[in-house]
């Protein structure tokens, strides 16, 4: 059995407060893009085995997807066979694309369906809600905008298309450490995604540049200074706009879907660890086949 988990980008992010469980109130907007892991499941001895292709991600416990089959295997422990799953990491890590949340949606699809557990749709979001907060909109993917830790999602009507070029600087940001350096209690001048939301609506792609928004990019560029470097070569190089996903720290540029990226895509390649031209996709996790 093989499965495509696909990452994502934020079109829109602001950090509003900290709330009493020590995470912090999201209003973001979520997009699912054609990037994407593979996974491949056979069948093994007893209970997963986990290998990796060429990557720095762990291949054993702290791995999501040997957490996803742990969590399954206490709730149905007469259900969870042996199984061999090799991932082929192509998302870069800690890069704001939502890669390991992309393997658990996908492990914990996969693992349903190749056990028969027969879990619904709701039993699936729960479980995926034990992971991480990502990985419910990873289950569906799409187009969604996402409020309280970013668990609570509304699907949102995309009508315009577009093209993101991604470059990925080579280093990967912790998501605690990005929260610490934002200080959020200075943070006064609140943005909300509505305008945004109804601009993904409309048939203009031109409106959506101006919409696109990142809390996290003015911190981190002051921390980070080549996230502002690629940032303006991005523009530089033809794209309408660019901005920081999640918490970095990948780099998006945006342009309509005429524009021809791959002379700016192959100049940042050579001048960073990662450069790929993506495209918006409205599914999380795609099963290529179930053999």
């Amino acid at each position: 059995m093989k499965i495509r988990a696909h990452a994502k980008i934020n079109l829109f992010l602001e950090v509003l407060e900290k709330r009493q469980d020590g995470y912090h109130e999201l209003d973001t907007v979520f997009q699912s893009v054609e990037l994407f892991d593979e996974l491949f499941f056979e069948k093994g001895d007893k209970g997963i085995q986990l290998t990796l292709s060429d990557s720095p991600v762990p291949a054993g416990e702290r791995n999501l997807i040997w957490k996803v089959y742990e969590l399954l295997l206490r709730r149905s422990p007469d259900r969870m066979g042996g199984v061999c799953v090799h991932l082929e990491k192509k998302i870069p890590q800690g890069a704001g694309l939502g890669g390991g949340s992309a393997d658990a949606a996908a492990a914990l699809l996969g693992f349903n369906r190749f056990f028969q557990l027969g879990l619904g749709d709701e039993e699936l979001r729960t479980l995926a809600l034990e992971i991480g907060m990502d990985v419910p909109f990873c289950l569906s993917g799409g187009t969604a905008l996402a409020s309280g830790r970013g668990e609570i999602l509304t699907p949102v009507r995309r009508c315009v298309d577009f093209q993101a070029l991604v470059v990925y600087p080579g280093f990967g940001i912790p998501t605690k450490s990005a929260y610490e350096a934002l200080r959020i209690e200075e943070c006064q001048d609140k943005r909300r995604s509505d305008d945004l939301v109804r601009a993904l609506a409309g048939e203009k792609v031109d409106e959506l540049w101006q919409m696109l928004y990142n809390r996290f990019e003015e911190t981190l560029a002051g921390v980070y200074p080549v996230l502002k470097e690629i940032r303006d070569m991005l523009v530089w190089g033809g794209c309408d706009a660019a901005l920081l996903t999640g918490s970095g720290s990948a780099v998006c540029g945006y342009a309509p879907v005429d524009v021809d990226l791959a002379p700016l895509a192959a100049l940042m390649r050579r001048r960073y660890s990662y450069s790929a031209i993506t495209r918006p996709t409205q599914k999380g996790v795609v099963f290529d086949n179930a053999d």
